[in-house]
């Protein structure tokens, strides 16, 4: 182990914390604790809340809080980060074992000349193909259409033809994309429509012949650029985007 490992009482701390989410998410009663309420809700309901809280540290360092508020909203998430880890059981010496491997081979080290600081590698594993048209409109008034390449929590690459896509770097806008609730069946056997919750006031929710369509809008901005097409960061949905993609919505895109 090098001179740059993470202190012992950190990892101390994560790992005391971590043992505590995993016996509360193995209580039977769900009004025992809040991580028990959390786990009984199910891993939408936490991977929801870990997009939720993610954000709300952005907004607090975007928007120059206070320090106290900033290690507030990042204790916060630190914490909900541990819960999920919680759902496959991963433990946090696992994700200080990756970050230790890391060490030395990008950005500097001590006693290291300079080097070529490498991008962390993306997160690949939450990154899915996906071949889906959609329809974007900028804020500019440009409307241009695109088909997803793939998609993560990071955002979407699109494949677009754009005579001067290099413009479109920084630029915001919008698209929206419409799915029929899945429907499950409850006790006594009736049909239930299962809608994905929502703070944004701009997503109607609109019923047809019993079952029901709901149109969620995304707000976007440009933040890549490459040969065929453009990459788009998802921005002030609180969290909604990272609950769709948990759910399945992008593959029910209509």
């Amino acid at each position: 182990m090098n001179d740059l490992s993470p202190p012992a009482a950190a990892t101390d701390m994560l790992e005391q914390v971590y043992q505590v989410i995993q016996q509360r998410k193995a209580a039977s009663d769900p009004q025992s604790s809040y991580v028990a309420k959390l786990f009984h809700k199910g891993d939408d309901a936490i991977l929801k809340k870990v997009g939720e809280e993610a954000t709300e540290l952005v907004l607090a360092i975007k928007g120059r809080a206070d320090r106290g508020e900033v290690a507030h909203e990042a204790a916060d998430l630190i914490f909900h980060m541990l819960v999920g880890l919680a759902i496959m059981d991963i433990e946090p010496k696992e994700v200080m074992s990756v970050l230790e491997d890391r060490f030395g081979k990008t950005g500097l080290t001590r006693n290291q000349a300079p080097a070529v600081e490498l991008e962390p590698s993306r997160r690949q594993f939450e990154r899915r193909e996906h071949a889906k048209t959609i329809h974007m409109v900028f804020t500019t008034g440009l409307t241009l259409g695109g088909i997803t390449k793939d998609i993560s929590l990071d955002g979407m690459q699109m494949t677009v033809d754009h005579k001067e896509k290099v413009k479109l770097l920084g630029e915001k806008g919008f698209f929206e994309l419409s799915v029929q609730n899945k429907a499950t069946h409850n006790a006594n056997n009736l049909l239930v429509g299962l809608e994905i919750p929502t703070t944004l006031d701009n997503n109607p929710l609109m019923a047809t012949g019993g079952q029901s369509i709901r149109t969620y809008r995304f707000e976007f901005e440009v933040v890549r650029v490459t040969e065929d097409g453009i990459g788009l960061r998802i921005i002030g949905d609180k969290g909604m985007f990272s609950f769709a993609l948990a759910n399945e919505v992008f593959n029910d895109i209509m």
